[in-house]
């Protein structure tokens, strides 16, 4: 990549952007010619005005996500109220396949499920969610659903470590086929 041999800051582990305006539409391609995003391993977005954040610039978040290829650890801190335009959905649209410990806000512990069933690549995750006293039935499918994971939660953030070998052996459980095969000669 042409932009990544001449890219200011070469060796940046971490990056932290804040949204606090309208940004240019082109902001994360500026960013790509001012860092290498081959060495970033941690992103953090926050801001007052990312939870406002229009399709386009979740499309420039993507963006930069996909070429990030050592990214690790993702978090997205925005607010998590009624008037959020982001959903579970719109997270896990964006997301790339590298990505191992996720921080994103929720609207309800419901929003969880989807984001573990779409995002199996996940080994952590915390999700903050506005004070909600509905944990107990989230806990229950977590434990029915994501055998030897833990879980750790309190009124406003869920923390989840997911054991990888017992999903799988699980969904291998579950996809294996049975065939019979009778040998008696007909």
């Amino acid at each position: 990549n042409e932009s990544t041999s001449h890219a200011l800051f070469r060796k940046v582990k971490e990056l932290q952007i804040e949204f606090k305006n309208n940004l240019p539409s082109h902001w994360a391609l500026f960013i790509s010619t001012l860092i290498d995003l081959a060495t970033i391993v941690q992103i953090k977005f926050t801001g007052r005005s990312i939870y406002k954040a229009r399709r386009n610039m979740r499309a420039n978040i993507a963006s930069l996500l996909q070429r990030t290829c050592c990214l690790t650890s993702l978090t997205i801190d925005y607010d998590s109220s009624i008037y959020n335009s982001w959903t579970a959905e719109n997270i896990c649209s964006m997301v790339p396949s590298h990505i191992k410990h996720l921080t994103v806000s929720i609207k309800n512990p419901d929003e969880i499920k989807l984001v573990l069933k779409r995002l199996p690549h996940l080994s952590s995750a915390q999700f903050r969610c506005g004070h909600t006293s509905s944990w107990r039935k989230f806990i229950e499918w977590f434990e029915e659903n994501k055998a030897g994971s833990r879980c750790r939660g309190n009124a406003y953030l869920m923390s989840l470590w997911l054991d990888k070998t017992s999903v799988q052996s699980i969904e291998q459980k579950h996809s294996n086929k049975r065939i019979k095969i009778d040998g008696r000669s007909s």
